[in-house]
């Protein structure tokens, strides 16, 4: 009723804009053209065109108005009024409401208008809106949950190859993780382009439990809120079923809601133009082996599963997202807090300190913290003579209740290669910050600096616990693999093979179980498809194992 009502306040202005006009329509015509002999009837005709075209034009109003007092579909789905134009051109440049051509007004206009209830695209100098109107005899997909805190239903629609959102719904939240725009190309199925305004990595929640992290695309006019694409059904394991009337997902079903709001526009990527990114092409091409370690037949098979995986390989940081199967749970049980004051940093490295604490800043890793707990940080310089930022959480560890799941035994890891000739090895890309840690106990890692008191919301290193906690992701992730396809330590994993037809099977079930789970391995530390590589310090190759000099040459 309240939409109504601003509708019709809308309206009224409109006919008062539009009896101005007549009114100085008829003055302008009459005082532009003096009447002289040879130009009245020119005059005259001018100012009965003109009159008739704003005729025309208030006939438009007065319809759209009747149908919006008369029919009962709700307001938010109508054809929204058309704003007041400019007067066209007298010469020939009159414009038609109805299919937006020129030379004609509406009713000479000779377009079909069979299909009322599709979806209409209007292109314009400026943008590109998306009219979705009605249609009450089909349903589509949907399903409800809630984007950064916001309830709204999200359309499920598997052939848009990405995932949408509406701009101005996104443009309210403060906590959004912005992310360079992708270089593709959206089009309508009508083959129109639509801008990416945005991209944003965004916490949505399907249900009312099931949390992931996802990358969308903000686009101008989406009738949805959300739009669900193929690559969020591929990205987080959902699978739409439309007999059952549910979305599948690896921790439960999710029931469609009802819905009639159709005649979306579909948006089409293709898969050609996804991987047309520049640094996940550059990263894939280094990954393959060379013509010497492999044959051309084992590359193009090994090429395919690289493209086919290609959102597995993290290119930058920030296209890292965080896995739903584990959070890390730091139990303390009554323990009081403990707290350091910071520890003095020479005046040369708190430049240091400060570039590292906005990088992760920036990445979403940590956050500004008014924790009771307070370790101190440390600083540890790397080989290549860059520092790495570290926290000190002794006295927190020795509050911790300890969890006792196994790490692998090196010696039996290694036992279990013996036969294979083919091997390849995979590192995680920042494997602990792919995990976050549960929102309780993020205070708890709070780390006290001269510029502040901070804490994780991922899981840092120096936790006792925290190589049990991957440990199990991995094990979970790859369940049913392990000691027969691929060894796992940590975040470092090892796909063995007699053949290579084998070993290549293998790898790509690998590459789905790590998609499965959100995670993402670094394509510069990877080593596909060799006869001779690294692990554990050690050399594996087909002849057996060996101690890897580079450990041992020191000695």
């Amino acid at each position: 009723a309240v939409e109504v009502a601003v509708k019709e306040e809308r309206v009224v202005r409109e006919l008062t804009t539009l009896k101005a006009s007549v009114s100085s329509v008829k003055i302008d015509a009459y005082q532009e053209y003096e009447p002289t002999a040879g130009r009245v009837t020119e005059a005259a005709a001018a100012a009965v065109t003109t009159r008739k075209e704003v005729g025309d034009d208030l006939a438009e109003v007065l319809r759209q108005l009747k149908e919006l007092l008369t029919d009962n579909t709700p307001a938010a789905t109508k054809r929204p009024l058309p704003r007041q134009r400019r007067r066209p051109e007298r010469r020939g440049g009159r414009r038609c409401w109805k299919c937006g051509g020129l030379g004609h007004i509406s009713r000479e206009c000779q377009a079909s208008s069979r299909d009322a209830r599709a979806s209409e695209v209007s292109i314009t100098n400026r943008t590109l809106p998306v009219v979705v109107i009605r249609a009450p005899e089909i349903e589509t997909p949907n399903v409800e949950g809630s984007v950064e805190g916001v309830r709204c239903n999200m359309l499920v629609d598997t052939g848009s190859a990405v995932t949408l959102a509406d701009e101005r719904f996104m443009r309210h939240s403060k906590t959004l993780r912005d992310v360079p725009k992708p270089s593709i190309r959206l089009e309508t199925a009508s083959g129109t382009e639509l801008e990416i305004t945005n991209a944003c990595v965004t916490e949505i929640i399907l249900g009312k439990s099931m949390t992931v992290q996802h990358t969308v695309l903000c686009v101008r006019e989406l009738s949805h809120k959300i739009l669900l694409g193929w690559d969020f059904m591929r990205y987080h394991g959902c699978t739409p079923d439309p007999t059952a009337g549910c979305l599948r997902m690896r921790q439960g079903n999710i029931p469609f809601r009802k819905s009639h709001a159709v005649g979306l526009v579909r948006v089409e990527s293709p898969q050609a133009e996804l991987m047309a990114h520049q640094p996940a092409q550059e990263a894939m091409e280094k990954m393959l082996p060379s013509e010497q370690e492999s044959s051309g037949k084992h590359r193009s098979a090994l090429a395919a599963i690289l493209k086919e995986f290609a959102d597995v390989l993290s290119t930058s940081d920030e296209d890292l997202v965080r896995t739903n199967v584990v959070r890390h749970a730091i139990h303390t049980d009554d323990a009081k807090p403990v707290r350091f004051s910071p520890r003095r940093i020479p005046y040369h490295q708190r430049a240091q300190v400060e570039a590292l604490l906005d990088e992760m800043l920036r990445r979403d890793v940590v956050e500004p913290s008014s924790s009771p707990w307070a370790s101190p940080i440390v600083l540890v310089r790397k080989k290549d003579g860059s520092c790495r930022f570290c926290v000190d959480y002794r006295q927190l560890n020795n509050l911790t209740r300890k969890d006792a799941h196994p790490l692998p035994r090196i010696d039996d890891t290694l036992d279990a290669l013996a036969g294979a000739q083919w091997f390849s090895t995979l590192d995680l890309a920042s494997g602990y910050w792919q995990v976050e840690v549960e929102p309780q106990d993020r205070e708890k890692t709070a780390f006290t600096t001269p510029l502040g008191l901070y804490q994780f919301k991922v899981m840092p290193f120096g936790l006792c616990n925290a190589p049990a906690t991957f440990q199990r992701l991995m094990e979970t992730a790859l369940r049913g693999l392990v000691g027969s396809d691929c060894l796992v330590y940590l975040d470092d994993v090892i796909v063995f093979g007699k053949t290579a037809e084998e070993h290549t099977a293998r790898l790509r079930e690998v590459f789905r179980r790590l998609r499965e789970v959100g995670l993402k391995v670094k394509p510069e530390k990877c080593r596909l498809m060799k006869r001779r590589v690294a692990y554990l310090g050690h050399i594996i190759s087909e002849k057996g194992i060996a101690t890897d000099p580079s450990k041992t040459s020191a000695v």
